[in-house]
């Protein structure tokens, strides 16, 4: 049920938050706009019934806001309201309105100002995670919807850090498929440090191609259903590239953005790609920043 204008409640830290409007609404649940004590803030809340374990969820988001955000390009939790039933909510910073969602980038309804503003955004969200991992976490439920870019500049903020834990505690967040290493599609392993490297290697490939890397002609189904999907992001993922396996090229006509851009790419990206997507090493590749930093030079 959406929270109304005026709801009030208070925070751990004995701070008012005040609802002014509805922002957004997702699978985990709504963001709101409020007054945080006189603060124009965010308030993202749960209605607690959506978490296996609400009690684990609550306490991680805790131990989180304690800890600190690795740096500014996360709109982290700040501060967690007291329970209102099975309801509680978190507190973070606003998105400012240059920033897009970078689904827009992906399916061309935003575009970057220039390539140097794209290599800034791959740049900004490749130092990010290694922010993160160096700080101790994992951010366990990587996908399209996690960042904002500003596409001037390139400049990137990331939200949805609730799904975030210390390296080897589990947040009971599973992700999306689309989104996960091979392993844990597959096998239902846990999230870790090296599977969230897959999952930015994914979203770096997107973000340069729109077009996601294991998305060719295997994954056109007449119905994609829970068993196809397992196929193509778990037990089979074919790069779309592969240069041993053909199966799984891209569809002129559904693959446009991919078939476009990838040969405009340089060779030393090509090759990063290409070993991240390797049937030999699923959920252990990485780009390297230096890789990304050469095309500054371009």
């Amino acid at each position: 049920m959406e929270l109304p204008k005026g709801y009030t409640i208070q925070t751990k830290n004995f701070k008012k938050v005040t609802v002014d409007k509805i922002l957004g609404e997702g699978g985990q649940g709504a963001v709101y706009r409020v007054d945080y004590d006189g603060q124009a803030k965010a308030l993202k809340w749960y209605s607690g019934k959506k978490f296996k374990n609400p009690a684990k969820f609550y306490a991680n988001l805790e131990n989180n806001i304690k800890k600190g955000k690795p740096t500014n390009a996360f709109l982290w939790p700040e501060d967690i309201t007291e329970k209102d039933g099975e309801a509680f909510g978190y507190i973070m910073d606003l998105r400012p309105g240059e920033y897009k969602d970078f689904s827009k980038f992906i399916i061309g309804k935003e575009g970057f100002a220039s390539i140097t503003a794209m290599t800034n955004a791959a740049l900004h969200i490749t130092a990010a995670f290694r922010a993160l991992h160096l700080k101790g976490y994992s951010y366990q439920d990587l996908n399209d919807g996690n960042f904002f870019i500003n596409p001037k500049d390139g400049d990137v903020l990331i939200c949805d850090n609730d799904n975030v834990s210390e390296y080897g505690k589990d947040s009971g967040i599973g992700g999306k498929p689309r989104f996960m290493a091979p392993e844990i599609v597959a096998k239902g392993a846990k999230p870790n440090m090296k599977t969230d490297s897959f999952s930015l290697s994914l979203i770096l490939f997107m973000l340069w191609t729109n077009s996601h890397p294991l998305e060719g002609k295997n994954a056109f189904p007449v119905c994609m259903d829970v068993k196809h999907e397992k196929e193509i992001y778990g037990k089979n993922p074919v790069f779309i590239f592969d240069p041993d396996d053909n199966s799984n090229r891209p569809v002129q006509g559904l693959n446009n953005g991919v078939i476009a851009k990838w040969p405009f790419l340089p060779a030393y990206l090509q090759e990063e790609f290409t070993k991240a997507f390797s049937k030999d090493v699923p959920g252990l590749a990485h780009i390297k920043i230096s890789k990304v930093e050469k095309i500054r030079s371009r």
